[in-house]
């Protein structure tokens, strides 16, 4: 059985990165820092999100009347059951 041989070789990049100033290497940092940020505040279900959408992206008010909508069909099924159940004992009730 054939040994696995660790690799020594390494890979660089070939391109020269060009050198830039403070005032952009500043602003790059900045940026990456608020989108890591913001990925943070994702994943522990803080982002609360502003009132723009962005790619499509409902906004949190759009999410909420879309809950409330949503349970018109089952709340108008249980109040009909209910009331159903009602009349049928009440015609029960008197023969």
């Amino acid at each position: 059985m054939a040994e696995i041989q660790p690799c020594t070789k390494t890979v660089r990049k070939q391109g020269k990165r060009q050198p830039r100033d403070a005032k952009h290497l500043l602003a790059e940092i900045k940026a990456r820092y608020d989108k890591w940020k913001l990925a943070v505040q994702k994943s522990m279900g803080w982002h609360f999100g502003d009132k723009t959408t962005a790619k499509g992206n409902k906004t949190n008010d759009s999410k909420k009347m879309e809950r409330i909508v949503r349970s018109f069909p089952g709340t108008a099924f249980l109040m009909s059951v209910f009331l159903v159940l009602a009349i049928s004992r009440s015609a029960t009730a008197h023969p």
